[in-house]
């Protein structure tokens, strides 16, 4: 495969020789040792003219023979998961990057030695003597899309689990401020699944503290102090709260 020229011996002309050997060295130094998968495409026939390491060892290709003039379309499958045709995806997403200069994006490759895997491509567009040419780096998305259909799965069987135990739970997430009400929650209560939305104040603007109830043997007021000589404990209460219940007819209701 050619040696690939430093982008700038195009774009500065007025550069010695010894300069553009000396950046072309360096830039070939960079290419075949970065741990990226990095390719060059050209823009003008869409085929890929050279690639890193990384970038074969990411489809199993033994050599750089099998590599020699693919497209983007020979290392995908027919088609990507949004269901439209790899090869006519491929130029569109090339015509948005030679437009707006790069362009990063979701995509699953493929090659005979190995089954599919999905990347995120970031194409960037540069001249090298005096060509278009996209920089193309490759970001392995395997573990991510793992993690993402782990909590999938997990969210599921929580859901499961709490339509099973027939309890009312609610969930705060302090971080954005939003609360989960679960539709067991807002039933107890006699509310619909639409009534209550996921705001901190669905739940503070139906609550009112809890008193005790005549004759149930607690007192009002500070507690008593402990007697000289006897462990004492760390105070510790058990908050309560009421709810208001819907019990009223609904808007809408026939009278």
């Amino acid at each position: 495969m050619t040696s690939t020229p430093h982008p700038s011996s195009s774009t500065y002309p007025e550069r010695s020789a010894h300069e553009q050997v000396e950046g072309d060295r360096r830039f070939r130094l960079l290419f075949e040792r970065i741990p990226d998968p990095m390719l060059l495409l050209d823009v003008e026939s869409g085929v890929f003219t050279d690639w890193n390491p990384a970038a074969m060892r990411m489809l199993n290709f033994p050599a750089r023979e099998e590599v020699i003039a693919l497209r983007p379309a020979d290392i995908s499958p027919p088609h990507q998961p949004d269901g439209r045709a790899s090869d006519d995806k491929a130029r569109e997403m090339m015509d948005i990057a030679r437009r707006e200069g790069s362009h990063r994006f979701e995509w699953t490759i493929c090659s005979p030695y190995r089954s599919e895997v999905v990347i995120e491509v970031l194409l960037t567009t540069i001249a090298i003597d005096g060509r278009e040419v996209f920089i193309t780096t490759w970001r392995d998305l395997s573990q991510q899309k793992r993690t993402e259909r782990d909590l999938v799965a997990n969210k599921l069987r929580w859901k499961f689990a709490l339509e099973g135990a027939g309890d009312g739970v609610w969930d705060w997430n302090i971080q954005d401020g939003t609360v989960f009400f679960s539709p067991r929650w807002k039933t107890m209560l006699g509310y619909a699944e639409d009534d209550i939305g996921n705001a901190l104040s669905e739940w503070s603007e139906r609550a009112t503290p809890g008193r005790p109830a005549a004759g149930d043997g607690r007192r009002a007021g500070p507690p008593r102090r402990p007697h000289a000589g006897l462990p004492q404990r760390a105070p510790h209460a058990l908050p309560q709260r009421r709810l208001q219940v819907d019990t009223g007819p609904r808007q809408g209701d026939q009278q």
